[in-house]
């Protein structure tokens, strides 16, 4: 907000006066002043929101999961690094702040795998891929098993009526660009998500991973793990918060560089950063 307070009204000065008369017209003006700044704050609150991208029944608590607990302490710890680069960049950050949007590391991250038109070793490419995102953040996963949902374009953090009261599982889903028409020309999977506030800052709480089964597998065969194994780290990469970088030696790379197959000394320096957020008890 400007430092320019917007004016709810003005006194103006009246040609005559009435004690009993004026007494009414100032309760009414203070009544009035008053429903007036309610209003505007109300205002004022719901547009930063609306700019801000995030949706208003979760910034009210409302369509959100009954209040739990986390560990208390985080459940695992970042890779150790060898090389740091400063070839990362964040996918969000913090209002007014530098600090990364990130996942409550105190809590599991669940997941589910919607199986339908991909390849025979499908959740065993995925879980290799998480592993490797799990050692370099110290998030945990948890896998919840299969799914039906498919992709949607804003897809809700919060669907009780499917996953009961939680946060809802990171949905990974084989699809086509005739169902996601995200995946349309050379896209091989793209990543989806949208943070939520809690104690005063956003946190990741679910999103999903969707990926082009024309591209990267045939149904119901198995494909060869180099083949897919870049793009679902490059695409968790996002998940949990990286953004993409200009340097080509970095899987973060626009392109997700498969000729680098996994993660470089950038992407691990960035992911080590996201996997030491804060704990949250509002979650």
């Amino acid at each position: 907000m400007s430092g320019t307070e917007p004016r709810l009204f003005e006194i103006r000065s009246m040609a005559s006066y009435d004690p009993e008369s004026y007494r009414r017209r100032s309760r009414l003006k203070m009544w009035l002043g008053l429903a007036a700044i309610a209003a505007t704050a109300l205002f004022l609150v719901v547009a930063s929101r609306l700019a801000d991208g995030y949706s208003l029944s979760l910034v009210y608590g409302e369509d959100s999961p009954a209040d739990s607990q986390g560990a208390g302490q985080p459940l695992g710890r970042p890779g150790e690094l060898g090389e740091t680069s400063d070839q990362y960049k964040f996918l969000m950050t913090q209002r007014k702040s530098s600090a990364p949007v990130t996942w409550d590391p105190c809590r599991v991250i669940h997941y589910v795998i919607r199986t339908e038109g991909g390849p025979a070793n499908g959740l065993e490419l995925i879980e290799t891929a998480i592993a490797d995102t799990s050692a370099a953040t110290g998030l945990a996963f948890q896998y919840d098993g299969s799914t039906s949902e498919a992709p949607a374009d804003r897809r809700q953090n919060y669907q009780p009526e499917r996953y009961g009261d939680q946060w809802a599982p990171v949905l990974f889903a084989w699809s086509n660009p005739e169902e996601a028409p995200d995946l349309a020309g050379n896209v091989a999977g793209y990543t989806t998500q949208r943070p939520t506030p809690a104690d005063n800052r956003l946190f990741f709480v679910s999103g999903s991973v969707v990926l082009d089964a024309d591209q990267l597998a045939a149904a119901g065969g198995s494909v060869p793990a180099d083949r897919v194994l870049p793009t679902l780290r490059h695409e968790l990469g996002h998940l949990v918060g990286l953004d993409h970088i200009n340097d080509p030696g970095q899987l973060m790379h626009p392109s997700g560089n498969g000729r680098i197959g996994t993660f470089n000394d950038g992407d691990l320096t960035g992911l080590n950063k996201l996997g030491q957020g804060p704990c949250s008890d509002e979650l």
